[in-house]
């Protein structure tokens, strides 16, 4: 019998609702998350993209979630019937609340509607080129929920972007990092706490679900949402073995790994792990994370949709044991259960 409590939208389609209620779903880690955390879902996931689709394509896919994060955000979080001024001055109080970055919007021509939005959102690392396309889209879906018009925006310009223009001539900054941000290095997460000194280094999860849920949803309209996940779960096996190279001791036993562990992603407010079995012949393991990062208080809607934290266990797993992992989610907020369970098996050689 279908559960009557179920909603109709699956998270692969994208409303506001499908963020859930993070409070009551994460009462001891909170409503708010490192930077870092963000930053790694990010960038392992662009880098996913660029090397199936290209950059460029990979840019727009940032762009267009961007864009429906903006426009369901200003929807919800604005008044749209405020004048210019009133409604800038707003924008830019809420995106600093929001740790989302500190936002100066000013209106250059009232007669065309230009507008420059400048946000000082915290440093990463060099880069030869704007790597900002999700705050792109961000800025297009606000002003056109705002204007009820199309607004075209391109970043012209990014604070740590590495170079420096004298006499009308370009010179390349000799301190520029060689790996783009399209191929993820775990410095490419950038200097954050230098970066953000008023806005510090933690957001709300709000903001993490937001460019979570749009991409997916975004994703699952161009390849399908199996295709979608698989992109989120190769993502996710990225991060998770660079996080267990750079924040992991890799040479202790079991037990200590496994305490490490849970110690660290509880730090990072990432859940509460738990491991409920561990086969050591197969090295079958079943592992409960309580308060997830990614679904913790979503509404049910009888799908399991923690598909980067199965690459990302899958990753941590591998580069600790040595040996490649299929991890599978069987249980999830999103399917009516309280805590997300995963299963991961060894693959067959």
């Amino acid at each position: 019998m279908r559960n009557v409590f179920i909603k109709g939208v699956p998270h692969s389609q994208f409303v506001w609702e499908n963020i859930g209620d993070i409070e009551a779903g994460r009462g001891t880690l909170g409503d708010s998350m490192p930077v870092l955390v963000y930053r790694l879902m990010q960038h392992t996931l662009g880098h996913t993209l660029s090397e199936s689709v290209g950059s460029g394509k990979s840019d727009d896919f940032f762009r267009n979630a961007g864009s429906l994060a903006g426009t369901e955000y200003a929807k919800h979080v604005f008044t749209l019937s405020d004048g210019v001024d009133e409604f800038t001055e707003a924008a830019q109080r809420n995106l600093m609340e929001f740790n989302i970055g500190i936002d100066h919007i000013s209106v250059v021509d009232r007669n065309t509607g230009c507008a420059v939005s400048a946000f000082d959102r915290g440093a990463g690392a060099t880069a030869e080129r704007p790597i900002c396309k999700y705050e792109e889209g961000l800025v297009i879906g606000i002003m056109d929920t705002y204007a009820n018009s199309r607004f075209t925006v391109s970043e012209n310009a990014y604070p740590d972007e590495g170079n420096t223009t004298t006499g009308g001539s370009t010179m390349r900054n000799v301190f520029m990092k060689d790996i783009p941000h399209n191929q993820f290095t775990w410095e490419n997460i950038g200097d954050i706490e230098g970066g953000r000194g008023e806005l510090g280094v933690a957001m709300p999860v709000l903001v993490y679900r937001l460019m979570q849920y749009t991409m997916l949803d975004v994703l699952s309209k161009e390849f399908g949402s199996n295709k979608a996940n698989d992109y989120f779960r190769d993502a996710g096996y990225l991060a998770g073995t660079q996080f267990s190279k750079h924040m992991l001791n890799l040479e202790v036993g079991l037990d200590e790994f496994i305490a490490n562990l849970q110690a660290k992603l509880k730090l990072l407010r990432i859940g509460i792990l738990r491991m409920e079995a561990f086969d050591r012949e197969t090295g079958e393991i079943v592992l409960s994370v309580g308060e997830d990062l990614d679904c913790s208080g979503l509404p049910v809607t009888d799908e399991t949709v923690c598909n980067y934290d199965e690459g990302f266990i899958a990753g941590i797993l591998e580069a600790y044991t040595g040996k490649r992992y299929d991890v599978r989610e069987i249980d999830c907020w999103a399917n009516g259960d309280r805590v997300c369970r995963f299963n991961g098996k060894v693959k067959a050689a």
